[in-house]
């Protein structure tokens, strides 16, 4: 292999790493966008149980 070659295959070598990388904290991104997501819908069953609940304790007083 030429020198050339070499320096060419250590910068695919490098750019594959920054790829992996890359896709890495895409994937992690998408967990914590997924994680938010599951929140705000914990949120909104919990908003509409406290208002059924309200609701259940006025009719019944």
């Amino acid at each position: 292999m030429t020198p050339e070659q070499e320096r060419e295959m250590q910068e695919l070598d490098v750019e594959i790493q920054i790829a992996e990388k890359k896709l890495r904290i895409l994937g992690i991104r998408k967990q914590i966008a997924e994680t938010e997501l599951a929140i705000v819908e914990l949120q909104q069953s919990l908003k509409e149980q406290l208002k059924a609940e309200t609701a259940r304790k006025a009719a019944v007083a």
